[in-house]
């Protein structure tokens, strides 16, 4: 059976009110006995004309700065399908990363209940201090307090690391640096919760491990946040190529590599002040001008920083109002947004850098006293700086920590879909005249099924039905015969329609109708319904995407995470029942390529509607018949 359903001209009222869109999967595909040398000829033309087509939306849509200024916020980035690696490989990585990261913060924080057992907490505030003078004092309880502040910041800074790999199919260079610089963040937010542990429960014998840890990870944290501005850094300089204008990103660079160089030289000179009895006063007072200087510099790189961006906000505010199409309007209110974001957040994520400098200095200062909080306040400072760099330059990436901005894509998407199926309840403009007509194809319109549902049918071929299934060589027609047909037979809704079965008896209105024919793959028919999905150019993209349960497990975790599976969509063979017309007449030419055997017929012994079975209307087609509803 081979159908290419088109709307029927009595029925266009209808189809615009339940689609709002119709996809056509019949030029997608290419015949595979088609001569080798027609075919790479075909497929060179296809992109050639998706190459104009691409180039003259690029120069029709795009042509205005905010388009620029929208790419150098990182709205739109390469997935790893355009990188030409396997996305299950990636989407298994991410989630690796972020179990070891969830497994190895739970035992950060847990380390006291670990050495110490139940009797953890008793223990440490008991456990007396190296600094303290005889006769030595019972710890404050300040220093608890401060253990639990560092845990939470372990334990924000791992969902951090999870936020960063929730788009785990990007992979612009600037993102994939994020993501490294977000983990080695976590690394050193856990190294000064474990200092602050140790700072609570350890023995007296420790005091120089303590101060060379700390040490070490005072100037790691240095280095993770000059690299963090580096970071900033480059999305200025970004902004400057589109702006062809200064923003200062030359002039903080030099800043940072200033920076850089008095951090250390002042941290190197903190441990000697730390590890050492008598101190020249020279000593101090150079580690005072340096850590003066220190924090005069990185004032001055958080003013340019807030500069630069202050600068995308007014340009694109001007683009906004020069805007003359609907589409520029659009792309410039985007880019208004993210850059008055961008202005508000730079502030609030490098400010508490100033405190975390401050802290180093109070620490320093306190050194020999018996101020025991005093490291545990710097750790928690230090922490707090990191996990807000990290999470603006999460933000820079294009990535929303909390997937605040796909959540809202997510809602807009159901909101659309309700309001569809409101619309589909009210009573419709439209009529053929014939009000039992009218019914049935109200009824067969509302048997549209989720992208979800398709692909977890899918999923389901060659495993629990369809045992032979091969994606290369069954077509429609035979997945139709050998799985839609079986599944939907003696359901729970009866013989009905795979569609109503899979939907669990729901009616749903499609947002998208797709037209194909039965003769062509059925692997391309998913293909292209998963493409048109994520709006990619070609089905042959997403094709390998659908080759072994991994790469299809991340391609729906893909979609799920850009509000894209529980898109809906009307497909003759999941919507039609089956049951009322072919199931029980396979062909002589539906022999199966695998077995070279006929599918067995089908018992259902449902009554069969063709186009003319009573009842009829005037014209004398059958009303209740479901293939008589198309233009062929």
């Amino acid at each position: 059976m081979r159908m290419s359903h088109k709307i029927p001209q009595c029925e266009c009222s209808m189809s615009m009110t339940f689609c709002d869109r119709h996809i056509s999967s019949d030029s997608d595909d290419l015949d595979a006995s088609s001569d080798s040398d027609d075919l790479e000829a075909a497929v060179e033309e296809l992109k050639r004309q998706a190459g104009t087509v691409l180039a003259s939306s690029a120069h029709n849509h795009l042509k205005s700065k905010t388009a620029e200024l929208l790419q150098i916020f990182q709205a739109f980035q390469p997935s790893w399908n355009d990188s030409g690696r396997s996305p299950a490989r990636a989407f298994r990585r991410a989630q690796l990363r972020t179990v070891l990261v969830g497994a190895c913060s739970v035992l950060v924080v847990a380390m006291p209940w670990v050495i110490n057992g139940n009797m953890a907490m008793d223990l440490c505030d008991a456990t007396v201090d190296v600094y303290a003078p005889p006769p030595l004092p019972r710890r404050p309880r300040s220093e608890r307090k401060l253990f639990f502040a560092s845990a939470a910041m372990v334990m924000l800074s791992a969902l951090f690391v999870a936020g960063s790999q929730l788009r785990w199919w990007l992979t612009s260079s600037y993102l994939v640096s994020v993501r490294f610089h977000v983990l080695v963040s976590w690394i050193v937010v856990s190294g000064l919760s474990f200092l602050v542990t140790l700072q609570w429960c350890t023995p007296n014998d420790f005091k120089m491990l303590r101060v060379l840890l700390g040490l070490c990870f005072v100037i790691l944290m240095w280095s993770v946040w000059t690299w963090g501005l580096e970071l900033v850094r480059r999305h200025l300089a970004a902004l400057e190529e589109s702006f062809k204008t200064s923003l200062g990103a030359r002039a903080l660079k030099w800043a940072l590599c200033w920076d850089a160089l008095v951090v250390v030289c002042a941290s190197t000179i903190g441990g000697i002040i730390a590890t050492t009895k008598r101190i020249p006063d020279w000593v101090i007072v150079l580690y005072i001008v340096l850590g003066s200087t220190a924090v005069a510099t990185i004032a001055f790189m958080l003013t340019l920083i807030i500069r630069g961006f202050w600068q995308a906000w007014s340009f694109a505010k001007k683009e906004l109002e020069a805007c003359s199409t609907a589409t520029e309007e659009i792309l410039a209110q985007k880019a208004v947004c993210i850059a008055r974001r961008l202005l508000i957040e730079a502030p609030i994520g490098l400010m508490p850098t100033i405190c975390a400098l401050i802290a180093q200095g109070w620490e320093f200062q306190e050194l020999g006293t018996h101020q025991h909080y005093v490291k545990g306040i710097l750790c928690a400072t230090a922490s707090f700086s990191l996990l807000f760099m990290a999470r603006f330059l999460i933000l820079l990436s294009g990535i929303d920590v909390f997937d605040f901005a796909n959540a809202m894509e997510r809602r807009e998407a159901r909101k659309a879909r309700r309001a569809a199926q409101k619309r589909s309840e009210q009573p419709g403009c439209w009529t053929t005249g014939d009000q039992l007509w009218d019914g049935k194809v109200k009824e067969l319109a509302s048997r549209g099924l989720t992208l979800r549902a398709i692909l977890d049918f899918y999923n389901d071929l060659g495993t629990k039905v369809m045992h032979n299934y091969n994606a290369d060589m069954h077509s429609t027609g035979d997945v139709v015969l050998q799985a839609i047909i079986p599944l939907s037979r003696d359901s729970k809704y009866g013989n009905c329609a795979l569609a109503t079965a899979l939907m669990r008896g729901k009616t749903v209105v499609p947002r998208r109708m797709v037209t194909h024919s039965w003769s062509n793959r059925f692997s391309h028919l998913v293909a292209a319904i998963v493409a048109d999905a994520l709006d990619v150019p070609e089905y042959r993209l997403v094709l390998s995407r659908l080759s072994s349960t991994s790469e299809l497990a991340a391609l729906k975790h893909e979609l799920y995470w850009k509000g894209l599976l529980d898109e809906t969509y009307w497909v003759c063979c999941f919507s039609v029942n089956q049951h009322a017309s072919i199931c029980s007449m396979p062909r002589a030419s539906d022999i199966d390529p695998i077995t070279r055997q006929l599918p067995e017929p089908c018992t259902c012994g449902a009554k069969k509607y063709w186009s003319q079975t009573p009842p009829v209307r005037q014209d004398g087609q059958s009303i209740l018949c479901e293939m008589n509803k198309f233009d062929d």
